[in-house]
């Protein structure tokens, strides 16, 4: 929640004085605007049930209006702003077209992401496309 990113990204400026605060967000919130679900699994981390893997999957995926999607991010960037007061920058941040694309296609972390990379050069077409589609999206992001 706006409330609880604000929270959690102001703590660090009161409790040990920081140089700057670091929105506290998630990249994986891109792909689940993108139409791509994302679950945390305890003991896993981030999970994502039903992963890109054909030229169907990509598709289905969307590049979303963001302030839709997102507006909870963009609420949470004014409320923690006003509560910095101009104290300290705020930086905010999000997760590189690769590094989704690897996620989206992998189902979750990977020391290598073996399924993405062989999703890339076995579908280069769809990768493009859906590469394409994570930065679109991030750019308005």
């Amino acid at each position: 929640t706006p409330e609880l990113a604000t929270e959690i990204t102001v703590m660090p400026i009161h409790q040990v004085g920081t140089d700057a605060a670091i929105l506290f967000s998630d990249i994986l919130v891109v792909p689940q605007a993108m139409n791509i679900e994302v679950e945390m699994k305890p003991g896993l981390g981030p999970w994502l049930p039903y992963p890109v893997r054909t030229s169907a999957d990509v598709e289905k995926v969307i590049v979303p209006d963001v302030h839709e999607t997102l507006g909870y991010v963009m609420e949470a960037v004014k409320m923690t702003k006003k509560e910095l007061n101009d104290e300290v920058p705020l930086i905010g941040f999000a997760g590189s077209p690769w590094t989704i694309l690897c996620y989206a296609v992998q189902g979750q972390g990977s020391k290598n992401f073996d399924i993405a990379k062989k999703f890339c050069f076995t579908n280069p077409q769809a990768a493009h496309t859906l590469l394409q589609k994570i930065t679109d999206t991030t750019i308005a992001y």
